[in-house]
């Protein structure tokens, strides 16, 4: 448990000064009176990268699941998924609570609670940062697809089994990642160990990611079995 007044982060207090933070995560009870974050309490003018937190944060106001305070810095491929409690609604956010500079989130997801969105000050341009429930952070493989920007290997790994991270997208270099691969197919899409299509939804989901730019070149699939579209209806069985 973390506990302080003002700048309190699971990880960090305060990043200042043209600082590169990645692949990094906090799991941790962080409790203050403002600018609290669940990994940082505030960035300014720092990039943070492939980086999550799953916290529990009790404060006053600038609360964000992820970063407390965001003047100028910059948030690219993280989420949080981040429990939030406060006595006040000033500037409560999933992913940042103070955002003055509005720019520079790029595939960034949060954990929706009722009255809470993205940013404090509920302005999300552009669609940056994404909510969603937890189960569609558990079971929507394409959120780590975009948090790896569609590449076949990344920082991200999907779990798909919540026994490992509760089921949260993990890192690449985490207990559990080497027998996770970055997309939802079991295999590792080697010649010798193919990613395994087994049901309608494994096509679409591969269709959809191809759509949105993900590469597969010299990757290995194999059909498992016999595969009935059901006029249609998705086989997610």
């Amino acid at each position: 448990s973390i506990s302080g007044y003002s700048r309190i982060g699971g990880l960090i207090g305060n990043a200042d000064g043209n600082n590169i933070i990645r692949n990094v995560y906090s799991k941790d009870s962080v409790n203050g009176e403002s600018f609290i974050g669940g990994l940082i309490g505030r960035l300014y003018n720092s990039t943070l990268i492939n980086s999550y937190s799953i916290s529990s944060l009790n404060g006053y106001s600038d609360i964000g699941g992820l970063v407390g305070s965001d003047p100028g810095g910059k948030i690219k491929y993280s989420y949080s998924a981040s429990k939030i409690t406060s006595t006040t609604s000033s500037n409560i956010g999933g992913l940042i609570g103070t955002w003055p500079s509005h720019e520079n989130i790029e595939h960034s997801f949060f954990l929706l609670f009722p009255g809470i969105n993205g940013s404090g000050d509920n302005f999300n341009p552009y669609g940056q940062m994404i909510g969603l429930s937890s189960s569609n952070f558990k079971t929507n493989c394409s959120v780590v697809s975009q948090l790896n920007n569609f590449k076949y290997s990344g920082s991200w790994r999907w779990v798909g089994d919540t026994t490992i991270n509760n089921g949260y997208p993990i890192l690449y270099w985490q207990n559990g990642a080497d027998t996770n691969n970055s997309d939802c197919w079991n295999g590792q899409g080697s010649i010798n160990n193919p990613y395994n299509i087994n049901y309608t939804k494994d096509i679409i989901v591969l269709s959809d990611l191809v759509m949105k730019g993900a590469k597969y070149d010299s990757t290995f699939f194999k059909v498992q079995n016999d595969i009935n579209f059901k006029q249609g209806i998705i086989d997610s069985s």
